[in-house]
């Protein structure tokens, strides 16, 4: 029995009534003084009455701790019928050993098949993980084909490492998503280990509608979008890779914080955010059809980010709010910045330049505030006539 269990079985049966001998013999004491009167046997009653009460109400509260413990297992008959001296002490610490299902201290699962890590998965689901435990999958080297998605569906899932062990660890997908983590379920670290949609069809390398964590070494490629953050879901990165697939290497709906990711020759959009908020953190984001693009109301910090090599823009900017901080926006096949109307863009000691078209293009009703920012002699455009008339001054352009 697992330490922490029996421990509290000790505790929990030192606690139970033992009725042998104390409760009947103050009955009998009652009973078999002839000079007792009804006065006194009624307060004597009365009494005992009161310290079964308190005595059940303890058992009650006991049982109430175990089956917390326990994650959903009822021993309250259990505890009861020790109370009433028909069953061992024995058998209730037997039957607890079989009921509970618990990890309470670390641990690692190593599996080698796509069987045996859902199986894992789905074992995890109905077990209780102590906060003070991590639990650790480790699938071996080796390629593992899904014809399925994987789902991590864990409420306890923050406690849970999906870690390749060794080197050359391939998650690879012919169905229509590579890993699902609904809303509600997390992922506390999946780390080491390359998911590849291998151009089959899959549409998402992640679907990530809860909680997930990507160490430094996590690779998606060759799926419609790389990883797709959804309106609930909430994305950690570390110096991911995400590139070579067909749409955009990230979407964001949701909240994500990417830490020095390279993200490139993706077909659409490098990092797309629409109605989210993204942090970019010493990312690259380079060879896309679009570096960067941020709307619908959706906000991204970026700091210390280089966007070049995007075939188009580098960044495109509309109903939302961009800031760079000390990045680098060249390189790009035609402009560097492009704010469009209710765009909010800001940048400091940053650099835009060498880009095919202007490095910034400010349109109508777009508000642009570069800071500290080295700048080509070209760098501001604008696609609407009007505003070159001097006809539209809703538009601000700060250059300081």
């Amino acid at each position: 029995m697992n330490r922490m269990v029996g421990g509290f079985l000790a505790l929990l049966v030192g606690c139970v009534p033992q009725p042998q001998t104390g409760a009947l013999d103050d009955v009998i004491a009652i009973v078999g003084t002839p000079e007792a009167d009804d006065a006194s046997m009624a307060e004597r009653l009365t009494a005992l009455e009161a310290t079964v009460a308190a005595q059940q109400e303890t058992i009650g509260s006991l049982s109430t701790q175990v089956d917390n413990l326990s994650g959903g297992v009822d021993l309250t008959e259990l505890v009861d019928n020790v109370a009433a001296n028909t069953l061992s002490v024995q058998t209730l610490e037997d039957e607890v050993a079989q009921s509970v299902m618990g990890i309470f201290e670390d641990t690692t699962f190593s599996v080698s098949t796509v069987g045996e890590l859902t199986e894992t998965l789905a074992e995890l689901a109905q077990t209780f993980i102590s906060s003070d435990a991590v639990v650790t999958i480790a699938p071996q080297p080796g390629e593992y084909l899904f014809t399925d998605s994987l789902v991590v569906d864990l409420q306890q899932g923050e406690r849970v490492h999906i870690v390749g062990s060794g080197s050359d660890v391939v998650f690879r997908f012919t169905g229509d998503t590579g890993v699902i983590i609904p809303r509600r379920a997390h992922l506390g670290l999946f780390d080491a280990i390359e998911l590849d949609g291998n151009n089959d069809g899959a549409t998402r390398g992640f679907d990530i509608e809860g909680t997930a964590n990507l160490g430094d070494t996590v690779i998606v490629r060759d799926f419609g979008k790389g990883i797709w953050v959804g309106l609930a879901g909430a994305l950690t990165a570390g110096t991911i890779s995400v590139h070579s697939n067909t749409g955009e290497g990230i979407f964001v709906n949701g909240i994500a914080e990417i830490g020095a990711a390279t993200i490139s020759n993706n077909g659409s959009t490098g990092i797309a955010v629409a109605g989210g908020n993204a942090l970019l953190l010493n990312a690259t984001v380079n060879g896309n059809a679009f570096g960067i693009s941020v709307q619908s109301s959706a906000s991204m910090v970026a700091r210390g980010t280089i966007i070049s090599g995007s075939t188009l823009l580098g960044a495109r900017v509309a109903q939302a709010s961009l800031v760079l901080n000390n990045c680098t926006v060249s390189g790009n096949g035609t402009d560097g910045i492009y704010a469009e109307a209710g765009a909010n863009v800001q940048t400091f000691v940053s650099t835009i330049t060498g880009n095919a078209g202007y490095g910034v293009v400010a349109t109508a009703n777009s508000a642009v505030r570069l800071v500290g920012t080295e700048l080509d002699t070209n760098t501001l455009g604008d696609s609407n006539p009007a505003f070159g008339a001097g006809r539209d001054y809703s538009l601000v352009v700060v250059v300081e």
